[in-house]
């Protein structure tokens, strides 16, 4: 198995966590775009000219209305020492191949992230952190909202140089559902939102 098939491996089960939280709980009909990729290293792309471009996970419909998804499953936020806050992010390319579907689709991005594990690392008490859970939940915003909010873009992870990423703070993001919401399914899923935001899932 090659490293794209280890990380798509990992990546469906949020993904299947995610239509069954979506189309239980929220009544969305959901597509699962994920299903078309390949064995070639390439996951699903819209044809377009003059690049073909990578596309979120999902689209869901309900109502009139669509949805695309990017989920994202991770196992814990990572905290940034200077800015004394939790982080987690995207693949930049990636990133701007989203907001380039949203334009020429005309179709709203949501991005959202499954944060799994509750236990601050080492690595994150070495950085300062006096925290004493990390995060968990189903967290997301939508693309137009998360572009005016990132935290850092085009830094380079773990000494990987032709691995930019873009990365949001915790409090960007809304806790959509929380970990046993998603995973049992039983209690409907609430979105939480400062006063004065203005967009719902």
């Amino acid at each position: 198995m090659n490293n794209f098939q280890k990380s798509l491996a990992y990546g469906k089960v949020a993904e299947a966590d995610v239509t069954l939280w979506l189309k239980q709980e929220k009544e969305w009909c959901v597509l699962p775009v994920y299903d078309i990729s390949t064995d070639t290293g390439k996951g699903p792309r819209l044809l377009t000219l003059p690049t073909d471009l990578v596309v979120p996970d999902l689209l869901v419909m309900r109502e009139g209305e669509i949805r695309w998804i990017e989920s994202k499953r991770k196992t814990k936020f990572v905290w940034h020492g200077i800015a004394k806050e939790w982080r987690t992010g995207i693949d930049l390319k990636h990133y701007f191949d989203y907001i380039q579907v949203e334009e020429r689709t005309g179709v709203p991005v949501w991005l959202f992230f499954l944060h799994e594990e509750n236990a601050v690392s080492d690595a994150d008490r070495l950085r300062g952190c006096r925290e004493q859970v990390c995060p968990t939940g189903l967290f997301g915003a939508p693309l137009w909202y998360l572009r005016d909010h990132e935290a850092e873009c085009g830094k380079f992870t773990n000494g990987w140089r032709n691995h930019p990423m873009v990365y949001w703070n915790h409090a960007t993001l809304r806790l959509i559902a929380s970990l046993e919401e998603v995973h049992v399914y039983r209690v409907p899923a609430k979105l939480i939102l400062a006063e004065e935001e203005v967009y719902t899932f």
